[in-house]
Order: structure tokens, then C-alpha cells, then sequence
């Protein structure tokens, strides 16, 4: 079948014009013609060039294909191996033996990155419950205080996994925001409102 360019009807193979618009079709001789007729453009306009300039032309091509052939090749051989997921899972289990509960923690996304250190990803994940007025008798189970991020680098090639904690204050020791005047705090067991005063400062 053949489709019309202009109105997008399918017309019969053998079709000479299009049946809806009556645009005609161009012919096979017609289309190898003009390719025919592009490349001996293109070589006339190569003749006029004198010896120098064809040397540069050319030189130019070769270049130009070099760079295109070794982009290509760079990306081919820097792909990532593993994908974000295993990433995450890795994550998640290498934070786990160094005593990070996952249950407190959730990920965010995993980035890859080649370097001159290599092909890596890192993931950072976040402590999902604040030591806040909201929940005041939360404890976190998880090792060095449960600190807020957690940041995990993963090699591509061997999966070797390294957990790096981010400094910040043990739960407690910071700064408690007062409530705002007039919120209302949602119970974290029961999930009920509860009308809580506003703290004084």
C-alpha cells in the first residue's frame, strides 16, 4: 500500500496518484534520479575545490567520524551494569548489616556517574520518622542514632557497596519547633486527632 504524504490516504501499490487529493507519486526512476543527481552535485562541488581544500575536507570527515565512532564506544563501554533497583536492594542490605533498619529508612533515587574513580552509584536514603513534637515517644532501632541520610556508593563492576552516615544531632538534642497556634496533631498509634496545646517558648 501506498500512503499519500499529503492527505495520508493508503492508496494500491500500483497506484500513480493519490485517489483522495490527486497528488501524483513519485516514481522508483524518478526517486533513484534524484539520489543520482545528489551525489554528482555533490562531486562536482568536490572538483572545484583545489588540492589543499580537498585535503582539509576530507581530513575534517575523518575527524568527524572519529569523534561520532569514539562517543559511541565511550558510552557502549561506560554503561551501567546494574540497574537502579539492584541498586536500591544492594542499598538497603548493605545499610541492614551495618545496622540500619529498613523499615525506618526510605530511598531516594540512585544515580550513576563514571568518573576517574570509575562507575558508580549512589543512593541516598532518608529516615522517614522525625524526632519531632508529632511523635515524641518514637525511638529509632537503627545504629549511630538512626541519622537523617544515609549514603550508599556502589561499584558497578563488583557491587561492592560502601555506607557512609551523615553527621547530624542525636534524636533529642536538637531543637524542638513549638506547635503553631490552633493545629491540630493526628495520634501516631491511633490515627485520631488529638488537641494538643501549643507550646510556650
Amino acid at each position: 500500500m501506498k500512503t499519500c504524504a499529503y492527505c495520508g490516504r493508503e492508496n494500491a501499490d500500483d497506484s500513480i496518484s493519490c485517489r483522495e487529493c490527486g497528488v501524483e507519486f513519485p516514481s522508483e526512476e524518478s526517486i533513484a534520479e534524484s539520489r543520482k543527481s545528489f551525489f554528482v552535485k555533490l562531486k562536482q562541488l568536490f572538483k572545484r575545490l583545489n588540492t589543499a581544500q580537498q585535503k582539509v575536507l576530507i581530513g575534517a570527515i575523518y575527524i568527524l567520524v572519529f569523534i561520532v565512532a569514539a562517543y559511541f564506544i565511550t558510552s557502549y563501554l561506560n554503561r551501567p551494569r546494574m540497574t537502579a533497583d539492584e541498586v536500591v536492594r544492594l542499598g538497603f542490605e548493605s545499610a541492614g548489616a551495618q545496622g540500619f533498619y529498613r523499615d525506618e529508612y526510605w530511598p531516594q533515587q540512585a544515580y550513576f556517574k563514571s568518573d576517574w574513580r570509575g562507575r558508580y552509584w549512589t543512593v541516598v536514603f532518608s529516615r522517614k520518622m522525625k524526632p519531632s513534637w508529632v511523635n515524641p515517644a518514637a525511638r529509632f532501632k537503627s545504629a549511630l542514632g538512626a541519622p537523617h541520610n544515609i549514603v550508599v556508593e556502589v561499584e558497578d563492576a563488583t557491587g561492592r557497596a560502601t555506607v557512609t552516615p551523615l553527621k547530624d544531632s542525636p534524636p533529642g538534642t536538637g531543637k524542638i519547633l513549638p506547635i503553631p497556634p490552633g493545629v491540630k496533631v493526628l495520634g501516631y498509634t491511633t490515627q485520631q486527632e488529638q488537641n494538643v496545646e501549643p507550646a510556650t517558648k
